[in-house]
């Protein structure tokens, strides 16, 4: 069977894997989220400003779609993970907390489970600055594990709006304009979808099996093969040498919720 692919994922949201890349535009993130806090004395500006800091980032190292996945996560959908290894040299447990992420793909209609780096810290600041507006603004708000992670105290906790997210984006990518790198296989502009892109492309980088790419995107492996698998040419050396260090201990190991 034919599988339909949508160009509006691919090419036409390059990544941000060109050295300097994203981090100049977290830099950007943060500069915003910091003068919304400075320069403005609009509280809900501050929160969003905030929230969309946390929100690109947390896309960024997840892969899940903007608007069906992420915006539509709960709290619920989100579990911390100690997955710490045993350390010879410190003879005892060092402690690694990871987010997982339970997905229900509206595109497919499949389920998938994505263990995450670098979302945890982000998740649980998150959680503390969005409690700490709610107790100051929004008293009658009470979160709930069937909350959205990204709700907007005006609207019950609904998510905001997605174009709300675009033209955010859109006024980060402009202030940029003339200091990124253009993606070697694309001329188009960095989308909010380049976040997505991003995050699959390092998993290839990163030597991951396309099977396991394609899992951990909510993509066909048709998808990843004929798009992403190009840049694991001249990578394959890493995988062969990527060798872990220590040993893990599953029958220690901890999950626990962010509430």
């Amino acid at each position: 069977p034919k599988i339909t692919i949508k160009e509006s994922e691919i090419d036409a949201n390059p990544p941000l894997i060109e050295e300097g890349n994203w981090t100049k535009v977290l830099a950007a993130l943060d500069q915003k989220r910091k003068s919304a806090s400075t320069q403005t004395p609009n509280h809900r500006a501050i929160y969003f400003a905030k929230l969309f800091y946390r929100w690109c980032i947390i896309m960024r190292n997840s892969g899940l779609r903007p608007n069906v996945e992420l915006n539509q996560l709960k709290w619920c959908h989100v579990k911390r993970e100690n997955v710490g290894t045993w350390s010879e040299s410190e003879k005892q447990q060092v402690d690694k907390w990871i987010a997982v992420i339970y997905v229900r793909d509206s595109k497919t209609g499949r389920q998938r489970i994505v263990p995450t780096n670098g979302v945890d810290s982000h998740l649980l600041q998150w959680k503390k600055e969005q409690q700490d507006y709610i107790d100051k603004y929004s008293k009658d708000i009470k979160i709930t594990e069937q909350t959205f992670v990204f709700g907007n105290p005006y609207r019950d906790m609904q998510p905001f709006a997605y174009s709300r997210f675009n033209e955010a984006w859109s006024t980060i990518i402009k202030g940029l304009e003339g200091q990124l790198k253009p993606y070697v296989f694309s001329d188009r502009n960095y989308t909010i979808y380049s976040l997505r892109s991003t995050y699959i492309c390092n998993l290839i980088m990163q030597g991951k099996g396309i099977y396991d790419v394609s899992k951990l995107a909510g993509h066909t492996v048709a998808v990843c093969e004929r798009y992403y698998a190009r840049l694991s040419m001249g990578m394959k050396s890493r995988e062969i040498t990527n060798f872990e260090y220590g040993s893990t201990n599953p029958s220690n190991k901890e999950t626990t919720d962010y509430l």
